[in-house]
């Protein structure tokens, strides 16, 4: 099952690896390559577990990358590389195999490479549907089906990785989502208190507030926290002329004032 995100959070989808088509691919290969290992090495020879562990961390991998990339970008491409790199580490076995037992590596003039080709099309392809191949009587046969699994997937990791790259370009990571989740809660939060704020009322009538008095109230509730930390940092803001006394601000400022009267500030700030 995907992983699920709050609409109004940072973390985006993550998960759903079984979506992915180099996921699919490295499922098959890993079985493939547990028989094929099993069937055509010799029983005490090192390569098998070689072998059947390279297909297993490209396999391992993408999931852990799929997992890990709802809090890291850096992460998911990290992992997503160490899963091409094991397919190029179990690549140079089969070469190897193919190679020193005097085998054909299967090219385009091959009359089954373009069957094989076209089988790499299948939407949804599972075992079952390179199952003849893989369990061929010949090994030859089997080692140029793997091998080839093994080149497209590698392939489709290398074009993952591309799009992964585009991706955090232009989204950024963890820490930008966090900034403009953040940014975006703040702007809401300023919205619903301009939406709720009454056309007409008396505490407002005819009064207004000095830059001295909006100072004193930023130095007096500074370390009470009286006020909610965005309504602090409006005065905060409008003390350091970053936004203007006047309209909405004094309005901020008078309702903040009678809040902080209330927690016993003093200071006359209405004329």
């Amino acid at each position: 099952m995907d992983k699920q995100y709050n609409e109004d959070g940072f973390i985006p989808k993550h998960g759903g690896y079984h979506r992915l088509i180099t996921y699919q691919k490295s499922e098959i290969i890993y079985d493939g390559t547990f028989y094929f290992a099993h069937k055509y090495l010799s029983k005490f020879d090192r390569t098998i577990d070689q072998m059947v562990q390279s297909a297993r961390s490209c396999k391992q991998n993408i999931v852990e990358a799929s997992m890990a990339s709802g809090t890291s970008k850096e992460t998911e491409i990290k992992l997503t590389n160490v899963a091409r790199a094991s397919l190029e580490e179990l690549k140079e076995d089969f070469e190897d195999y193919i190679r020193t037992r005097k085998l054909t590596i299967w090219n385009k003039a091959h009359p089954y490479y373009g069957a094989l080709t076209q089988k790499h099309k299948i939407p949804d392809a599972n075992y079952e549907t390179y199952r003849k191949g893989i369990e061929s009587a010949e090994a030859e046969v089997s080692a140029n089906v793997l091998l080839s699994l093994v080149n497209v997937t590698s392939y489709l990791l290398a074009q993952q990785m591309k799009t992964l790259e585009k991706e955090f370009l232009e989204q950024g990571g963890l820490r930008e989502r966090m900034t403009q989740a953040r940014i975006d809660v703040r702007r809401k939060e300023t919205q619903a208190s301009e939406n709720n704020r009454p056309t007409s009322n008396k505490i407002l009538d005819g009064k207004t507030v000095t830059m001295e008095q909006v100072v004193k109230m930023v130095e007096w509730d500074k370390e009470r926290k009286t006020l909610e930390h965005w309504q602090w940092n409006t005065l905060k803001l409008i003390a350091e002329g970053k936004y203007p006394l006047e309209g909405k601000y004094i309005y901020a400022c008078l309702m903040n004032l009678a809040t902080l009267k209330k927690a016993g500030f003093i200071e006359t700030a209405v004329e």
